[in-house]
């Protein structure tokens, strides 16, 4: 299983439509790296839906639930369908998850998990300014932080967090 980071903007696609819906299409997405994300997602994969502009928090965690396929609005272009797990409660604000780098980065916190994530962004873990993607991998170090960060639910996996486990439990 992967994890993604899939960013809307609330006023546009917002989590509480997500929950509405029940389900949707997570189309629109227009830069080349995102739509490599995209191609790579499968369905199980998990998302964590992130609110940019106004609120730039992670607040609920998807899963997706199909192939990647063309966008409907334009066939050069992919999409996946996306469904609601949970909410993050409280939401992983993006200023909560730069201050554990910065904790990181002066020794005030744990080292980061050598371990990474194919494909993720290393500018977005570390706090570090970079051209956002609206669709990335989320890298092991990133799960680490949101969980730290005081929200309140479990990975789904049988990678905890860096440690390779060989129970097969799994819990949201």
């Amino acid at each position: 299983m992967a994890y993604w980071m899939m960013r809307s903007e609330p006023d546009s696609y917002s989590w509480e439509d997500l929950l509405r819906d029940g389900e949707t299409e997570w189309d629109g997405v227009r830069n080349y790296a995102a739509r490599l994300h995209l191609r790579a997602m499968k369905p199980g994969d998990q998302g964590f839906f992130y609110h940019s502009n106004q609120m730039k928090a992670v607040v609920g965690i998807m899963e997706i639930v199909s192939d990647p396929h063309p966008d409907p609005k334009d066939a050069d272009w992919v999409a996946v369908r996306v469904k609601p797990v949970r909410p993050v409660d409280p939401p992983v604000t993006l200023a909560a998850i730069k201050a554990g780098a910065e904790a990181r980065r002066h020794g005030d916190a744990a080292p980061e998990p050598a371990e990474r994530r194919p494909g993720a962004r290393r500018g977005m873990e570390s706090g570090a300014r970079a051209q956002p993607l609206s669709v990335y991998a989320a890298s092991l170090t990133r799960l680490a932080r949101l969980r730290s960060c005081g929200s309140r639910w479990r990975l789904r996996s049988r990678i905890d967090l860096g440690v390779t486990s060989t129970s097969s439990s799994s819990s949201i």
